[in-house]
């Protein structure tokens, strides 16, 4: 009698622990590659990410992330932009500003929520490369 109810316990979770992973979930698969241009005279791009998330072959968002130095001897206040562009080089979209604040000679040691923008609009299924652009904010 044992034998059939251990069996039958077996049975339950073997069935529970297979279909434990067939949740209904859109799958998300992340490529991520350099396509990222950056010039300033304010800061270093120390780090820097772009993710393209994708749902199967369907591009759903992409998410730039990057981190600064400071290379002045002072505090600064910037704006954040990052500019999306196609295989041809045509401007999609301008998103931004982030602001942040650099103290003299600091490295920035993480991504944050300020170093990270991410664009979602019409033209994110041909995004090819970003360039990110600092400005001195007055």
């Amino acid at each position: 009698m044992r034998w059939k109810i251990y069996t039958y316990i077996s049975f339950i979770l073997i069935i529970t622990m297979i279909f434990c992973g067939c949740n209904e979930m859109e799958s998300s698969t992340v490529e991520t590659n350099q396509k990222i241009l950056f010039d300033s005279y304010l800061v270093d791009l120390i780090d820097s990410d772009i993710i393209f998330h994708k749902s199967g072959t369907i591009t759903k968002r992409v998410e730039v992330k990057y981190r600064f130095k400071n290379l002045l001897n002072e505090k600064i206040d910037l704006n954040v932009y990052v500019e999306f562009y196609d295989e041809d080089d045509n401007l999609l979209s301008k998103e931004g500003p982030k602001q942040i604040t650099l103290l003299a000679n600091y490295a920035e040691q993480s991504f944050g929520g300020a170093n990270i923008i991410t664009y979602y609009g019409e033209f994110v299924k041909i995004v090819d490369h970003v360039r990110i652009v600092v400005e001195k904010r007055s």
